[in-house]
């Protein structure tokens, strides 16, 4: 064993005639890289984090203005159809101050009250034919 050991080169002699070359230590340009490219990795690493935190911030703010954008939208469309509502209401009400009921008008509400199903076509007869219809409306229903 003796005889291998002596065909290899001590390593502190290696690195004495290195010295005397001028040979820097193989170790360090290598460890250099190595050391470089783990922090160059974690400067890439840290801004795709920074990159996504950001695409995740403005994801976020965008469905947040959506989500307040549809809820306002909403909320104008409720306002709107209760404004119609109450314009039809007030519209109906002062058609009902404004026109006297006639006997015909009382017989079509009666008659609409009480059978929904039915169309009621304006027709302008005599007062006479219509208070007839009015009566027997009132006796069939009550009666």
């Amino acid at each position: 064993m003796s005889d291998k050991n002596k065909d290899l080169l001590n390593e502190g002699t290696v690195r004495r005639f290195m010295g005397l070359a001028g040979i820097q230590s193989l170790a360090n340009p290598f460890l250099r890289k190595i050391e470089e490219s783990e922090e160059l990795e974690e400067a890439e690493e840290l801004e795709e984090a920074e990159e996504l935190e950001e695409t995740e911030e403005l994801e976020e703010a965008q469905e947040l203005e959506e989500t307040e954008e549809l809820e306002e939208a909403q909320e104008l469309e409720e306002t709107e159809e209760l404004e119609e509502t109450e314009e039809l209401e007030e519209t109906e009400e002062l058609e009902e101050t404004l026109a006297p009921k006639t006997l015909a008008d009382k017989v079509i509400e009666t008659v609409a009250k009480k059978l929904p199903n039915l169309e009621v076509v304006d027709d302008s007869r005599e007062q006479a034919m219509l208070a007839e219809v009015y009566k027997r409306v009132l006796k069939s229903l009550n009666g």
